[in-house]
């Protein structure tokens, strides 16, 4: 039986099944909803343990340069009367980051795919590949999805090793942050080991694909790969 993905067998899977833009566009979609899905389950994590409150600036009172000048405003002098300052929930905000990552991967991870299947076409043009231009997007997006594979990975650390946190409406915001960023220690680490990782495990699925789908010989086509790899690799640790 023919494997379903090339994720472990590569060599077979572009054999038997041949490249297949529609099946790119496919991956496509389901890293990108994969990968959205996982920073929602990293909003869980964090609203689960990091409690309290924040003091900001209140949305419903005017600027005290407007509030100086209310005396014939009864409407502008009421919203005056309002506190300069109120307390909201820290879930309120993180949710927001939350939604604003998850809008970025909507946006970036097609962006990312027509980028590496550029380099990847480029480059076994260069090598003096043969084959249709779709071919080099379709093995594109078969390389990106071992990263879903890496998130996992690091959604788990993140459970099992971020320590819960306490914001106080008073503390200092550098402050936070530094016991967030120390909390996130095996997160970085994790992270690093699985970027190179699935970089490596995506290469050789690039390395694969091309070979069938663009007739690139074996040691054009892990140049071609790797490079693109080391190319996203840097961009992911920038």
């Amino acid at each position: 039986m023919s494997p379903r993905t090339p994720l472990l067998r590569p060599g077979r899977y572009f054999d038997e099944r041949g490249v297949s833009l529609a099946r790119g566009l496919a991956v496509v979609a389901l890293v990108t909803a994969a990968m959205v899905a996982g920073v929602y389950g990293m909003g869980l994590i964090f609203t689960e343990r990091i409690d309290g409150a924040v003091t900001v600036d209140n949305p419903e009172r005017p600027p005290d340069a407007f509030c100086e000048g209310s005396a014939g405003s009864e409407q502008l002098a009421s919203s005056c009367d309002e506190p300069k300052e109120v307390k909201r929930d820290i879930d309120e905000f993180l949710w927001k980051a939350v939604g604003k990552s998850a809008s970025g991967l909507v946006l970036g991870l097609p962006i990312v795919w027509l980028f590496v299947g550029g380099l990847l076409h480029a480059g076994s043009w260069l090598a003096g590949g043969e084959g249709s231009a779709r071919n080099s997007w379709a093995v594109a997006a078969w390389g990106l999805a071992p990263g879903v594979a890496g998130f996992a990975v690091g959604l788990v650390v993140l459970a099992l090793t971020f320590d819960p946190v306490t914001v106080s409406s008073s503390a200092e915001p550098a402050a936070l942050r530094r016991e967030v960023i120390d909390s996130l220690g095996a997160l970085e680490v994790a992270g690093t080991v699985t970027g190179v990782a699935t970089t490596l495990w995506g290469a050789v699925i690039w390395r694969v694909g091309l070979q069938e789908g663009r007739n690139v010989g074996g040691t054009a086509a892990s140049a071609v790969a790797g490079a693109a790899a080391l190319l996203v690799w840097l961009f992911g640790a920038a």
